[in-house]
């Protein structure tokens, strides 16, 4: 089916709106399926369908070419499969719950017994980074999530929660919203403000992408858009961070309850699946996973000996380089990748470089505290005057270039005179 494209004349019993939908399909996207008929001997292919219910009375909905879900309905659904306008397939499917996903103008129908991947949902995600702040900016917090599959943005209502070192609960650092309507918006792209603008990647897309969740300090200090604003602070030294909850695909992972977890320092409480404490929490670096570390819930990638990272197959099993276009192939700790499950073996703390958000956007930390002129050093008088004229330029750190951003010399995000005194009392 590869090349296909979608008849777009109009027909009685067609969901409205699906003429625009048809007008507005971009270059080819893959899905993947596990329904014999579409995809025979299990092979991934792209196709492009139109779709109808046979019940009239209770329609898919469709409203434009825009990354929205509508759904569930009840009832029949017939897939019409199309290649240079010309029919070449009809499958009708009885389903009790189906979705209908449009992204980027693409229509695709994902019955229960179509959906792969555990259907679209958020459960293979690992916790990749936790930050509990710098030592003159401890409130400059974030965790970062990292997808391992397409068709796992669908994170509405999912929580980041935290658990003091004794493992009792200590509230959430951030959740997402409940899904609201228009349907979709609680959902990644549209639930991030980071995405306002477009250039995000659409679920059929989102392999690898990560999810920044930050603090209003870590925020206006990076100088990045969070796609989750937190409320909520890390425990510290000893404690957990979790993610969401495996819910109804609990069958699919080791362990039902939280989707993935890490525990550190002296952390008593019940650790799951995930073994040990990493070490303790240092200020001024994150504490970061293997790259190689798979989600709980990817039975795949549990069992390999390797896994693909970046690249076109980013996340997927791997023996060789050859098999990881774009990427590397890096192996696992003997026996497989469940080794790194364990949280003492699968996070360590070193400087990962700049912060991205689900857009790609990069935050860092830029300049050197107390050097206003940007020159690398600290010079008491020359940065002083720099400072001085700061004030005038700007009021917040992000509204300065990177080398200058120094200015905020107490690291406050804030440009003002507290800053000219800590310059004035500290250099040459």
């Amino acid at each position: 089916m590869q090349g296909a494209s979608v008849l777009g004349r109009h027909r009685r019993g067609w969901p409205r709106g699906c003429e625009t939908c048809f007008a507005a399909l971009r270059p080819l996207l893959t899905v993947r399926v596990s329904d014999p008929e579409l995809a025979p001997g299990g092979r991934n292919i792209g196709w492009r369908a139109a779709l109808r219910t046979v019940d009239t009375a209770n329609p898919p909905r469709i409203q434009g070419p825009s990354a929205m879900v509508w759904g569930p309905w009840r009832g029949p659904i017939i897939l019409r499969f199309c290649q240079l306008g010309r029919q070449v397939r009809t499958i009708r499917r009885d389903v009790t719950y189906a979705k209908l996903y449009i992204y980027a103008g693409l229509i695709v129908a994902v019955p229960s017994v179509t959906a792969s991947l555990a259907q679209a949902t958020y459960h293979v995600m690992v916790i990749e980074q936790v930050f509990h702040g710098l030592a003159h900016a401890p409130g400059a917090q974030y965790v970062v999530l990292r997808v391992q599959a397409n068709l796992q943005t669908f994170v509405h209502g999912q929580a980041v929660t935290l658990f003091e070192g004794n493992g009792d609960a200590a509230g959430t650092f951030a959740r997402f919203c409940p899904d609201i309507r228009p349907p979709g918006r609680g959902d990644l792209p549209l639930v991030t403000p980071a995405c306002g603008e477009g250039g995000c990647p659409s679920p059929l897309s989102g392999n690898d992408s990560r999810i920044l969740v930050a603090t209003a300090w870590a925020r206006d200090l990076f100088c990045i858009t969070p796609d989750l604003l937190a409320s909520g602070l890390l425990p510290h030294p000893n404690g957990r961070v979790c993610f969401a909850d495996t819910g109804p695909f609990a069958g699919g992972c080791i362990a039902a309850g939280p989707v993935d977890c890490v525990a550190y320092g002296e952390f008593t409480g019940d650790r799951g699946v995930f073994g040990s404490p990493a070490r303790a929490p240092v200020f001024d670096l994150p504490l970061v996973a293997s790259r190689v570390r798979p989600s709980q819930c990817n039975a795949a990638a549990l069992a390999a000996t390797g896994l693909c990272v970046g690249g076109a197959q980013a996340n997927a099993p791997c023996e060789s380089g050859a098999q990881c276009p774009r990427g590397f192939c890096q192996a696992c700790p003997q026996p497989n990748c469940e080794t790194l499950l364990d949280n003492s073996a699968g996070f360590f703390f070193e400087d990962s470089g700049p912060l991205t958000n689900f857009r790609g956007d990069v935050g860092d930390l830029g300049g050197v505290a107390g050097d206003a002129d940007g020159d690398g050093g600290i010079d008491r008088s020359i940065d002083l005057a720099a400072a001085v004229l700061v004030l005038f330029d700007a009021e917040r750190r992000c509204e300065l270039a990177d080398r200058r951003q120094g200015a905020d010399a107490n690291l406050d995000t804030r440009l003002g005179a507290a800053d000219l005194v800590l310059i004035a009392s500290s250099g040459n």
